[in-house]
């Protein structure tokens, strides 16, 4: 995670399910984050998120402490990004 004048945090996510995947590489994936306060600490993005049921757009809604949203960017270098990722679970790199 990148916050303008602080050090950057890094998270693990791992896909728990995946809808479609196009192309056989590996893909760094860029989120943008939503949340209910102007910063987010790390704990307050880590945890479990699931694709709304019903929800028609590409985005993923949990987190631990408070209610985050994260939809895929759509700065990915041209390479292939899933379709959908119906679920993930994201941590701290350092835990």
């Amino acid at each position: 995670m990148h916050v303008d004048s602080a050090p950057d945090s890094r998270f693990v996510a791992a896909i728990r399910n995946l809808g479609v995947f196009i192309g056989d590489q590996d893909v760094a994936l860029t989120w943008k984050v939503m949340g209910p306060v102007p910063w987010l600490g790390s704990d307050d993005l880590a945890g479990g998120y699931t694709h709304p049921s019903g929800a028609r757009v590409n985005v993923l809604a949990g987190g631990t402490n408070s209610p985050v949203t994260l939809t895929p960017s759509n700065e990915h270098n041209g390479a292939a990004q899933p379709v959908r990722i119906e679920s993930l679970e994201i941590r701290p790199m350092d835990h």
